[in-house]
């Protein structure tokens, strides 16, 4: 660490009894900010001048210097902070926070109360009202001692969800100290308190909440509400690939997927050959590209064998195979479910080093999907739909740079162009003459595009504007599939929105592409971006809808609360259940009879279904609500629908390009069936009749022959209990299907069960379909 400039000066001055001014000790702090920090034996030293020649400063120099080094005097006295959400917080002379004017008890107890501050505080801050800079600075001492008691090793999925609930609450304290101490002009408390937060952002072991509280405190710090934080940006948005790790064997390792339809894999091959790979061929189908020059970074490009017809390529396999750095894949989007499938099938690593390229259509629509999945990788994909043409352009470009060792600046450039020069010498005219390539990619450094679709604090909600990461605590599950409502045990602030985002993913798709008569939806911006998440809403008594539906006035946006009783729902569930009803609440806004509203609804779902393309008809494996079947008949029997899925895309025509006359063909189908119209007055109603469940049930491991006749007699089931679909889940919440052979026939039972085995809920299905093989 290199020496802090002006120390020995500053320090010879105190030592001679001349006066040392504010000026002075301010040059001094500009310059530990430039350098980074302080070390253990210069920051003794300060503070040996202090408190050994503390006449010898003047008092505003003095209490500079107090402020950065952290030895401001105790508060003389408890302060009250104010009443957030009912609850009033107070700041203990230790810097400790209290609920109710009493000092809290335990480290819990000092959470809670960090919590109800932060989430009940306006713009200002829980320290709006605070002067005393004493108060700011001991409350971040405590809170950073908070930080590290819960550092520790969890023991179990519950309790490291409660240490970063409480490692988030920390951190989020001692960011609106820094703010309020900048606000007051107290820069030097604001610059130590942000120095002793990235000091905690080092140790914080969980990708997402370090990513969440050092982007909060980057983007105060552009608004210019915190000092300058040195590099925080490029960690989250590097300006160039991470090169330094790539090259530690003398290469850039490629592993690159195409679907062979969408982007045909021979094309790729021989876009690689066109740029002067080398090429072999492996035992194993794959086909293996070199490139290397002198002076220029060696790249190494295995591109994957190609996949059977129609089936999703592994995309993400190697991710966390260290012997690659890049996952590049060229096709189809699938309407985002090839990003979904891929990392349904399990996720290895953080991404850390990794590059994922995604050259489908609306790559941006995956973003959250995969930084959930893998918080530490660079993105880079296309913003709308692409096509070979334009992406062979990029990845040209991204390759040349690659082997230059410049950044992302340069690709986009070079990528513009190129595109530029290809169009003069095409020649002809068509649609890439007005097309702007320069907006078409966002690169790992886009930082506002990255932020606009990504939930960053996980509230169903993609803003930057929170004060707090939420925590997600253990999920609920139903008996079901997501379509009966829950009650959640957690409070709305500790709900996850991922699945609501994954399924407003996908009702965008389906508004881009639904081709409905204009009036119907004159009342929104239809299209691509015609849904934004909106958080949770609690629903009253009796209210079984699963979505609250508002238009926001200046962008006509559909803003989208999802109901907690249904935060437990998957993305696949919400998007048939989100189809069905906002399709409902567009008709009834543009003031159509009821067979239209219908039909629009009809509309949106069945869109929802072609998306989901080959997996209506797939096996299931263990979990019987996750089949076709039994979904269908979920949705049907929720919302009075008397047509199926494989009857709605017959009446519809299953076309690949949904038209006006696709909407006029469902159109009429309703008009001519009373059962359809009659779905636009109909409530939504539980998907299911509940069977009564005894207190204290709890079930653990696989159930034995034994287990099933007991639990089946507890549950008053009348027929013998033959299997099980799968065991009780290890530690996370799940269901349990059972067969039953009833008098009626063979019958499903389906078990609701907490992260801790606790039986939530059960449902009969006496009409239940067969299952696929």
């Amino acid at each position: 660490m290199p020496q802090i400039k002006g120390l020995s000066s500053l320090l010879q001055r105190a030592l001679s009894d001349r006066s040392v001014t504010r000026d002075e000790v301010s040059g001094l702090l500009a310059e530990v900010r430039r350098n980074g920090a302080l070390s253990t034996a210069e920051r003794k030293s300060l503070e040996q001048a202090l408190s050994q020649h503390g006449s010898t400063f003047t008092p505003d120099a003095k209490a500079a210097l107090s402020a950065f080094l952290g030895t401001l005097p105790a508060p003389s006295s408890s302060t009250a902070l104010g009443t957030f959400n009912g609850a009033a917080v107070s700041v203990g002379v230790d810097g400790r926070l209290g609920l109710g004017g009493s000092a809290p008890a335990t480290v819990a107890d000092e959470v809670k109360a960090m919590r109800a501050a932060l989430l009940g505080a306006g713009a200002d801050g829980p320290f709006g009202a605070v002067t005393d800079p004493a108060v700011l600075r001991a409350a971040s001492v405590a809170a950073t001692n908070v930080f590290d008691a819960c550092l520790r090793k969890p023991r179990n999925e519950g309790e490291a969800i409660s240490l970063r609930q409480g490692r988030a609450a920390a951190l989020g304290l001692v960011e609106s100290a820094a703010v309020r101490a900048r606000a007051s002009g107290n820069t030097e408390l604001a610059d130590a308190l942000v120095y002793g937060l990235m000091e905690s952002l080092r140790k914080e072991p969980y990708a997402p909440l370090k990513a969440f509280a050092l982007d909060s405190a980057a983007t105060r710090a552009s608004a210019g509400t915190l000092p300058e934080i040195r590099g925080a940006t490029s960690v989250l948005y590097p300006a160039k690939p991470p090169y330094d790790a790539w090259l530690k064997d003398g290469k850039i390792k490629f592993a690159w997927y195409t679907d062979n339809d969408g982007s045909p894999r021979e094309d790729n091959l021989q876009f690689l050959r066109d740029l002067g790979f080398k090429e072999k061929q492996e035992a194993d189908g794959s086909t293996t590209f070199t490139l290397s020059k002198r002076g220029e970074n060696r790249i190494e490009v295995n591109v994957r064998p190609a996949p059977a017809h129609d089936a999703p390529p592994s995309l993400f396999e190697k991710m966390g195979d260290a012997d690659v750095d890049v996952i590049c894949y060229s096709g189809h989007a699938g309407y985002g479910r090839r990003v979904e499938d891929a990392l349904a099938r399990g996720v290895g690593g953080t991404g850390e080093n990794k590059l994922a390229i995604l050259m489908q259509c609306s790559g941006e629509g995956s973003i959250e999907s995969i930084h959930r999945a893998y918080p530490d990788a660079q993105v880079l994909s296309t913003r709308a739909l692409t096509d070979d043409n334009l992406d062979f352009t990029m990845l040209e470009s991204l390759v040349n740079v690659l082997r230059s060792g410049d950044g992302w600046d340069k690709v986009r450039k070079d990528t513009v162009t190129s595109f530029q020069a290809w169009r003069a010498e095409d020649g002809e005219e068509n649609s890439y003459d007005t097309f702007d390539i320069a907006k078409h990619y966002f690169f790992p450094h886009d930082r506002e595009v990255l932020l606009g679709r990504t939930d960053r604090d996980r509230d169903g909600v993609r803003d930057n504007a929170d004060h707090l990461f939420n925590v997600i605590f253990p999920g609920l599950t139903d008996a079901a599939g997501g379509m009966n409502p829950v009650a959640p045990t957690a409070p709305a602030d500790a709900l996850d929105g991922g699945a609501l985002n994954r399924a407003i993913e996908r009702m965008n798709l389906v508004a881009r592409d639904t081709k409905t008569p204009a009036d119907l939806v004159r009342n929104v911006a239809w299209g691509e971006h015609a849904f934004s998440p909106d958080g949770f809403f609690t629903p009253q008594a009796g209210d079984l809808r699963a979505f609250q539906f508002e238009v926001d006035g200046a962008t006509r946006q559909v803003k989208v609360k999802l109901s907690t009783h249904f935060s437990h729902a998957s993305a696949d569930t919400l998007a048939r259940m989100m189809a069905v009803e906002a399709g409902l609440f567009l008709g009834r806004l543009s003031r159509a009879d009821a067979p239209t509203q219908a039909a629009l609804s009809l509309s949106m779902l069945e869109r929802a279904l072609h998306q989901a393309g080959s997996a209506l008809s797939g096996s299931y494996y263990g979990d019987y609500l996750e089949s076709p079947q039994a979904q269908e008949q979920l949705l049907k029997a929720r919302y009075g629908l008397p047509l199926g899925f494989a009857e709605l895309l017959a009446a519809s025509g299953n076309p690949d390009d949904f038209t006006e006359d696709t909407f006029r063909a469902l159109l009429r189908k309703a008009q001519s069936t009373p059962a359809l119209a009659a779905v636009a007055t109909r409530e939504p109603t539980r998907a299911s009749e509940p069977l009564r469940i005894p207190d204290g049930i709890r079930l653990a491991g696989s159930l034995n022959g034994d287990a099933l006749r007991q639990l089946a007699q507890r549950l008053g089931l009348g027929g013998n209990v033959t299997s099980t679909w799968a065991s009780v889940p290890s530690g996370r919440a799940g269901r349990v299907t059972l067969d039953v052979t009833g008098t009626g026939g063979p019958e499903k039972v389906v078990l609701a069960l907490d992260s801790e085995g606790n039986l939530l809920g059960a449902s009969r299905y006496p009409a239940a379909p067969a299952a696929p093989a």
